[in-house]
């Protein structure tokens, strides 16, 4: 709900039905979810999406239970997911 444009871009870029699943609530409702009253697709063509090459992740990211290993195989480099420590937050600010 308080995610910037940039996670709006990437949301809308990756999983677009859901992006459109809300933006559908914002004009049934005839309010935006922002304070600044720009919807959540107008807010995602504001910013470019995080380029996401973990394939397996993003497509976790639509189940409702987790299923990737935890640790990382030995030998296997963790890599940090996109994003990770950039100045992208979200919250009530």
């Amino acid at each position: 709900m308080f995610n910037s444009d940039t996670i709006w871009a990437t949301i809308a870029h990756y999983f677009p039905e859901r992006a459109q699943r809300i933006a559908d609530y914002e004009q049934q409702f005839g309010t935006t979810i922002g304070r600044d009253k720009l919807t959540v697709l107008e807010r995602a063509r504001r910013a470019r999406p995080f380029e996401i090459e973990d394939l397996a992740a993003l497509e976790q990211a639509t189940r409702p239970d987790y299923t990737l290993p935890v640790f990382a195989a030995p030998g296997t480099p963790w890599v940090l997911p996109a994003g990770a420590f950039r100045s992208e937050g979200c919250g009530a600010s």
